[in-house]
C-alpha cells in the first residue's frame, strides 16, 4: 500500500517516521541476536587465503561441523551453571504457622515451581539469557490443572527464528506499553492452515490474536476462545497487566564482548595449520653443483622426472650434487599466540583460563588461588542471581 506523504498531517508524519526508524532498528537488532546465536553454536565466519583454501578449505566446507576453536560456549555456560534457584523466600514464611497465609502463599508457589518444571527450565533461560541479552517468561492460567502456567520464549530475531518483543514508552524506557509475539503456524494434519504467520498483541487490559492473510493482518480466533480480543482482566475487572516477564542479563549479551576475540582465536588456529603443512616437517634438499636432473631408479613405477618420492626402503641417486635435510619451523612462538588469546579471552569475560584450556595435573589450581582466581566469576553470578 502506498503513502501519500505529502498528504500526511505534521503530526501523522511524524509519527510515521517514528515508526519506520523503530522497524528499522528491530531489523538490525534481529540479524545482531541471530549472529550471537550462531556464535555460541560454533558457526564462526572464517577467511582463508588462496593457499590455505586448498588444504584447509575442507576442513571448513563440511556444512555440519565446520572449524572452529568455540570459547564462546564455555563462556556462557560456565557463568549459567552457576545459576540455580535453590528455593523460594515469603517474609515471615520460615516462623509461620502451618495455614497461615506467608504459609500458604510460601507452598504455593514451590508448589508451582516444582510442578511447571521449572527447575529443568531456568537452564535454557538463563542460558538465552546470557546468549541474547534478553530471555522471557509468560505467564497465564491453565484452566485444566487450576494453576498457573510458565512459557519460556527467546528475544524476536527475525521470522528465520521469531520470538517476543516488548514496546516500551518512548519517553520512558521502564514504561511497556504492550508485547507482540510473532510465530508460524505448523500442523500437519491441516494443510491449509501450516505455514501460517501469526503475531499476538498482549495489552495490559486484553490479548489480540492475528493471522497474516493476503489483505494484511486479520483478527483470528483460536479454539476454546470466547471472544475477540480475549480479555486479560481480574474478577473486578481490573487490568492484570502485561503477561510477560523479562530476563535482561545486566550489560547485555556475554557473546558480544568477545567475538572480536573469537575470531582471531579462529584465524590463528588457521595460521598455525598453514605453518605447520608448509614448514612444519622436515625437507629433503638437493642442492646441485650445476644445472642438473634428479635422476629416479629406473625400477621406480611411482616416481618421475618432475618428482620425488621418498619412503622407508627408498633411495634417491642424484649427479654431481649435495643432499641435505631442512629442519621443521619452530612452531611455539605461533602456538603461544594462540594461548594468549585465550588467557585475553578469560580476561575479558572473567572466566578462570582453566575452564577454557585442557584441565590437568598443574593447571588445576587449589585452596586460596582458586578463591582468587573464581572471584570474578562468582561477582558474575551472585549480580545476575540478583536481578532475575
Amino acid at each position: 500500500m502506498a503513502i501519500a506523504l505529502d498528504k500526511l498531517s505534521p503530526a501523522a508524519l511524524e509519527r510515521y517516521l517514528h515508526l519506520q526508524r523503530i522497524t528499522a532498528e528491530q531489523e538490525e537488532e534481529a540479524a545482531r541476536v541471530r549472529a550471537l546465536r550462531a556464535y555460541y553454536d560454533g558457526d564462526h565466519p572464517v577467511l582463508l587465503t588462496d593457499r590455505q583454501q586448498e588444504y584447509l578449505g575442507g576442513l571448513l566446507d563440511k556444512p555440519d561441523f565446520g572449524f572452529a576453536h568455540n570459547l564462546v560456549r564455555s563462556v556462557i555456560d560456565t557463568l549459567r551453571e552457576r545459576l540455580s534457584v535453590t528455593g523460594i523466600a515469603v517474609e515471615g514464611a520460615a516462623d509461620a504457622d502451618p495455614g497461615t497465609p506467608e504459609a500458604t502463599v510460601s507452598a504455593a508457589l514451590w508448589e508451582w515451581w516444582t510442578k511447571a518444571r521449572l527447575d529443568s527450565e531456568q537452564i535454557r533461560l538463563y542460558r538465552r539469557s546470557l546468549r541474547d541479552g534478553l530471555a522471557y517468561i509468560m505467564v497465564d492460567f491453565d484452566q485444566e490443572t487450576a494453576r498457573p502456567r510458565f512459557t519460556q520464549h527467546h528475544v524476536d530475531a527475525g521470522w528465520t527464528d521469531p520470538g517476543i518483543l516488548l514496546h516500551r514508552d518512548p519517553s520512558d524506557a521502564n514504561k511497556v506499553l504492550y508485547a507482540t509475539r510473532y510465530f508460524t503456524t505448523f500442523d500437519p494434519l491441516t494443510p491449509g492452515a501450516t505455514g501460517k504467520r501469526r503475531k499476538t498483541v498482549y495489552l495490559p487490559d486484553q490479548i489480540r490474536k492475528y493471522s497474516e492473510e493476503r489483505d494484511g493482518w486479520q483478527p483470528v480466533m483460536d479454539p476454546g476462545d470466547a471472544s475477540w480480543p480475549l480479555p486479560w482482566v481480574d474478577r473486578r475487572g481490573d487490568p492484570l497487566g502485561i503477561p510477560v516477564v523479562e530476563f535482561a542479563n545486566p550489560g547485555g549479551s556475554e557473546v558480544a564482548q568477545i567475538i572480536g576475540l573469537q575470531n582471531a582465536l579462529n584465524k590463528a588456529w588457521l595460521d598455525l595449520l598453514a605453518a605447520a603443512d608448509t614448514s612444519g616437517f622436515p625437507l629433503i634438499a638437493i642442492e646441485y653443483e650445476e644445472a642438473a636432473l634428479a635422476v629416479a631408479p629406473p625400477d621406480d613405477e611411482d616416481a618421475t622426472d618432475s618428482s620425488i618420492r621418498l619412503s622407508p626402503g627408498r633411495a634417491i641417486e642424484v649427479d654431481r650434487a649435495r643432499v641435505h635435510r631442512l629442519e621443521a619451523a619452530n612452531l611455539d612462538q605461533m602456538i603461544g599466540v594462540i594461548r594468549y588469546i585465550v588467557q585475553a579471552i578469560s580476561g575479558v569475560s572473567r572466566t578462570p583460563a582453566y575452564y577454557l584450556e585442557p584441565v590437568g595435573g598443574s593447571n588445576v589450581p587449589s585452596g586460596e588461588a582458586l578463591k582468587q582466581l573464581e572471584s570474578g566469576l562468582v561477582r558474575r553470578a551472585e549480580e545476575r542471581q540478583l536481578v532475575f
